[in-house]
């Protein structure tokens, strides 16, 4: 069951094709951490591929399942947290 209009999923999932994810991630500059759902359908070698494009990102794994930022928010929060805390203060 979708959580949002079904003409929104179709616009995601529409212009998807059009986006080169690795090209975009060859250009970041900021530290970057992509949580991997370590119970989803995605290969983490594939993940471990993009992070390897970026110059400050890194992989790291949760207990969730593919849409675990929607059934488990306090996990994002949590990591989000964590990563500000140990951020460097700018200013």
């Amino acid at each position: 069951v979708l959580k949002c209009a079904p003409a929104v999923e179709g616009a995601i999932f529409g212009s998807a094709g059009m986006f080169d994810l690795m090209e975009a991630f060859a250009q970041l500059a900021p530290e970057l951490v992509i949580l991997h759902a370590g119970r989803g359908n995605f290969s983490r070698p594939y993940y471990e591929a993009l992070a390897a494009r970026a110059p400050h990102a890194r992989v790291e794994g949760v207990d969730g399942q593919h849409l675990f930022p929607m059934e488990s928010p306090q996990l994002v929060i949590d990591w989000i947290e964590r990563m500000m805390s140990a951020a460097p203060r700018r200013g």
